[in-house]
């Protein structure tokens, strides 16, 4: 019948080496992303450049509600109703809206 092993003879000088390789690999890898990161914030030649002193453009109109619900009175025929749409302006029942 053979020993059991244990996790002192896993670990050896071949352990030491891989880790030794892990740390250079990640000091190279950190440089990398360092020089990389240098690439992406320099200008290309081509770029065209940014005016930021212009003036903005047309504002934009704010969306208008067209349906309504709760307790709301037609404008046109003075019935109380819980659902209403927006018509010239006016609010309106179903019955009145103009379809």
């Amino acid at each position: 019948m053979t020993e059991d092993a244990t996790l002192s003879a896993f670990t050896g000088d071949e352990d030491a080496a891989d880790s030794s390789a892990e740390e250079g690999a990640s000091e190279s890898d950190t440089a990398s992303e360092t020089e990389s990161d240098a690439e992406l914030d320099a200008k290309p030649e081509n770029a065209l450049e940014r005016d930021d002193t212009t003036e903005p453009g047309p504002a934009v109109e704010p969306a208008t509600s067209t349906y309504v619900w709760g307790s709301y009175t037609c404008e046109t025929c003075s019935e109380t109703v819980d659902r209403a749409w927006l018509e010239d302006g006016a609010l309106v029942c179903p019955t009145c809206k103009d379809w």
